[in-house]
């Protein structure tokens, strides 16, 4: 039977055909928009860890926070809490409050971003101009001028070099890397995206915008995007808040940290030429510096130092005595140095996890410095390994600890024990987290030997052994 539409004589076929077309078309923009829902999910859920502690009446601070999808709505909650004088202060409840879609977007498009290896200076607010008085401020300075007097070419040249864009954001890089103490800061970001993969961030840097951050990874990035999305979530009185929405002012302190290094390498070859050469016959040196005598006593000089064949991202620093401008002790000093760093490449455990967090810096103290392997810390680690019931020969044949390394692992070190056998031990890390099975809270590293093991509880002990080919001892 036909019928009529609009005077058109239109069959029964040619209708059906039209429904049929249209159910078509229906199903493959329901099929196409599913298909672009799931190669483009969102968030469902997002948790914001964030915590500062340091030289405060009132530390740690924490807040916590949850930002979960609820409908078409994200809805913001959580809490903030401090402790002063060593009591729990009281937590306070942030009000729910409602999340702009857009803000969501803008923090998983950051989370997902390609990371990047150096600071770009328009993304921070820097002209070039504005970096390069800042330079020739540091370099004539009449101190830098009188210590670098013997080495002014190589001063020129420098100078010269920073004028090109890849060392001018390497050197601008290295200031934003540049720590110091009573001061920490962290903040991590979680996303869970409706197709049940997850997404994760975070920071533990003193600089503008908390940068650099590290992604699920481990890979660093100074990109801005993530700081600043994560600014945009934060309720006023959130931890670190104020650190994310500060300004860049303090120019000169970044260039002079970026510059320390060279600056500091040209001041050793201007003092102490002959002593670095000697160094330079067996190791890499990958930063020196020189320490002035105080009063009577001779000269010193730190370095970081490498074997020919070390990872990049370790090292061994030592502070060495000088006679004139020469070693004091160079044979027994550089043996002592390459057996010590030999130890650690000697252990596949070790070796496997540096190649693993390219980014990340594994170094280690010769008798020097706050995380030393003196009396006292060994005689921590065998209690503490001893309270985990692992390694019990520990106890009953103290020759295990002969020729042992320490090496500490990242910002908020994890600390490793290395064996001369080519064992490793992952003993502890510093870290507020609670225990889990497995692990247990415990006495952080003595500071020297006149420091009781009793000391603060700030580390998580793990004390996961791994033998000598590398695979984890259960």
């Amino acid at each position: 039977m036909d019928a009529s539409i609009n005077r058109w004589s239109v069959s029964g076929d040619s209708r059906a055909k039209r429904i049929c077309g249209f159910a078509l078309i229906c199903a493959l923009w329901f099929f196409f928009a599913d298909a672009q829902a799931q190669s483009h999910p969102e968030a469902t859920r997002i948790s914001i860890h964030s915590y500062w502690a340091g030289f405060s009446p009132c530390t740690p601070r924490k807040t916590e926070l949850t930002i979960e999808r609820k409908g078409a709505a994200y809805h913001l909650s959580g809490t903030v809490s401090s402790e002063c004088h060593g009591r729990p202060d009281l937590t306070e409840v942030l009000p729910v409050r409602i999340v702009p879609v857009a803000q969501i977007e803008r923090l998983v498009t950051a989370m997902k971003a390609a990371p990047q290896p150096l600071v770009e200076l328009r993304a921070i607010g820097l002209s070039d101009q504005r970096v390069q008085k800042a330079i020739d401020r540091i370099l004539t300075a009449p101190d830098t001028v009188e210590a670098l007097s013997s080495t002014q070419v190589k001063t020129d040249v420098l100078r010269d070099s920073l004028r090109q864009p890849g060392p001018l954001a390497r050197m601008m890089t290295k200031g934003f890397d540049a720590t110091h103490s009573d001061d920490y800061p962290y903040i991590a970001v979680e996303a869970v995206l409706s197709d049940g993969s997850t997404l994760s961030a975070h920071s533990v840097s003193q600089q503008y915008l908390m940068l650099p951050w590290k992604n699920g990874a481990g890979q660093v990035t100074y990109a801005t995007d993530m700081a600043r999305a994560t600014l945009a979530l934060l309720p006023s009185q959130a931890t670190n808040r104020q650190r994310l929405n500060a300004r860049l002012e303090d120019l000169d302190t970044l260039v002079e940290m970026g510059l320390s290094e060279p600056l500091m390498r040209l001041g050793v070859e201007a003092m102490a030429g002959k002593a670095l050469k000697t160094l330079e016959a067996t190791f890499k040196i990958r930063n020196a510096a020189m320490v002035m005598p105080i009063e009577q006593e001779d000269p010193q000089m730190d370095a970081d130092l490498q074997l020919p064949d070390s990872p990049a991202n370790f090292s061994l620093t030592t502070r060495l005595s000088l006679v004139g401008d020469t070693l004091a002790h160079g044979d027994e000093d550089i043996a002592r140095i390459a057996a010590q760093l030999k130890v650690v490449q000697a252990a596949p455990a070790m070796v496997a996890r540096m190649k693993s967090a390219p980014s990340t810096v594994f170094r280690m103290s010769d008798d020097f410095g706050s995380a030393v392997l003196k009396t006292r810390t060994a005689a921590q680690f065998v209690q503490q390994m001893q309270a985990m019931h692992k390694l019990p020969e520990l106890e009953t044949n103290p020759e295990v600890m002969q020729g042992a390394v320490m090496v500490e692992e990242g910002k908020a070190p994890i600390y490793w024990m290395v064996l001369a056998d080519h064992r490793a031990v992952l003993w502890k890390q510093y870290s507020s987290a609670p225990a889990t099975p497995g692990t247990m809270s415990c006495s952080a590293i003595p500071m020297g030997d006149d420091d009781a093991l009793g000391t603060a509880i700030w580390d998580l002990c793990q004390g996961k052994v791994y033998g000598a080919d590398g695979k984890e001892f259960h």
